[in-house]
């Protein structure tokens, strides 16, 4: 028996393939928005936007990586839980879906609103308890 999920991302990854093979100049800007749906995004990142929007797709990730790897050092436990859960975003970027997908967006959003925010006690006296 087979997987079709499977088979289709093998036929996906043979269709880029061949496509390097003969249509290289066709990288460098890619092929556009959307061009094709390859089921995993860092490869329909580089066909559809080439290599310049492949390194900005990369260079995203890799900064978000950056600080969800400093956010597991952190004391707060929203930083370690948003750590965790890009981790499972960045295994997906490798295996399902599409680059540009709103879901990816908006952990996108919150990463980069979240991750890295300290708290620091302020002087009003609402960190200490009354004595």
């Amino acid at each position: 028996e087979q997987d079709m999920s499977a088979m289709g991302r093998v036929r996906n990854i043979e269709y880029f393939i061949s496509e390097w093979t003969y249509n290289k100049f066709n990288f460098i800007f890619g092929y556009g928005y959307r061009f094709k749906y390859m089921d995993v995004p860092a490869l329909e990142a580089f066909l559809s936007f080439g290599i310049v929007g492949l390194f900005l797709f990369l260079l995203l990730q890799g900064t978000i990586l950056f600080y969800a790897i400093k956010a597991l050092k952190s004391e707060s436990v929203f930083q370690i839980f948003l750590g965790l859960i890009y981790f499972h975003t960045f295994i997906s970027i490798f295996t399902a879906g599409r680059p540009t997908d709103f879901p990816y967006w908006i952990s996108y959003f919150i990463f980069m609103r979240f991750l890295g925010v300290t708290y620091e006690k302020s002087s009003n006296n609402l960190w200490n308890p009354i004595q």
